[in-house]
């Protein structure tokens, strides 16, 4: 049979956002934009959100007997292939 995994790609200003102030964000797949302030309280609150909805994605994929995976863009191919796909035990 097959194993399936999930990938979660996160780019490191996703993680950690490196910009506070005032703000124009804007929806690169519909073009939707929302004009925000960005500062020490909202940035906790965003940093508590994602990792609530990553927990909450690693719990589906956990009840499922699927592998979750959740890296960051500037991880090397390479390490992500011979060892973190190793250590969550998705290569052998």
């Amino acid at each position: 049979g097959y194993e399936v995994g999930v990938i979660h790609l996160l780019s490191p200003d996703e993680k950690e956002p490196p910009v506070t102030g005032d703000l124009k964000l804007i929806d690169v797949e519909t073009g939707a934009d929302a004009e925000i302030t960005l500062d020490p309280t909202t940035l906790d609150l965003y940093r508590e959100r994602l990792q609530a909805w990553q927990a909450e994605i690693a719990d589906y994929c956990s009840r499922r007997a699927i592998h979750y995976i959740p890296v960051t863009t500037d991880l090397p191919w390479e390490k992500l292939v011979m060892q973190t796909l190793r250590i969550q035990g998705v290569l052998k």
